[in-house]
């Protein structure tokens, strides 16, 4: 079950991350100069992850933005499926989002950002990051990701987006299938995949 720990991982820590403009195809109901602006996080949003590991389907994984803190911080209802066992459970996280960065932090003040994205992410350049805090992993090991595309066209349950694609893996598993992330700042992720696992959003409501 570490590759089901490794991408339940991607959702716990890194969250809903976004790293270039990315719009459903049909009918997008942002306006242009909101395209390239972190414009999902608002109060109320919430989004439904199909979720499966070696073929077998588990519970949908929801996040809700419950609140926000007026410091760019937002507290965000997380449920998962619990790995081996039936049913899901629930927690609490924050995300830190302006109209240029995202990341996630460590609680209400901000005051820890862990992945930080913003508009200078450079196509095909590699970037690390430490893993801090309760994520499911060791603390201090190293998360490596690189962006691979801006426009990759992906379908999934809630309709089909031109996505930023992105690779992702992590230094005791770094010769591990890597895990490739589909994201769109306007939408927020919409699908996570490697050779056992995949999440797909299934449906928002915004």
């Amino acid at each position: 079950m570490k590759t089901m720990r490794y991408l339940l991982f991607v959702f716990l820590s890194l969250s809903i991350f976004q790293l270039v403009s990315c719009n459903k195809t049909d009918n997008s109901t942002n306006p242009p100069d909101q395209q390239d602006k972190f414009s999902f996080v608002k109060v109320g949003n919430l989004w439904t992850y199909s979720t499966s590991y070696q073929g077998t389907t588990y519970p949908d994984m929801t996040y809700k933005v419950l609140s926000s803190f007026g410091n760019n911080v937002y507290k965000v209802q997380q449920t998962y499926p619990l790995p081996n066992q039936t049913g899901s459970t629930v927690q609490y996280i924050f995300w830190y989002c302006t109209e240029s960065e995202y990341a996630s932090v460590t609680d209400s003040t901000g005051h820890q950002k862990m992945m930080v994205f913003n508009n200078n992410i450079k196509l095909n350049q590699e970037y690390s990051y430490i893993n801090h805090g309760d994520t499911g992993l060791p603390e201090g090991d190293t998360v490596y990701y690189k962006l691979l595309s801006e426009t990759e066209n992906v379908t999934v349950p809630a309709g089909t987006f031109t996505c930023a694609k992105m690779s992702l893996y992590f230094t005791p598993y770094r010769n591990r299938p890597i895990t490739y992330i589909y994201s769109s700042k306007s939408a927020g992720t919409i699908k996570i995949e490697n050779d056992f696992s995949k999440f797909e959003l299934k449906s928002k409501n915004f």
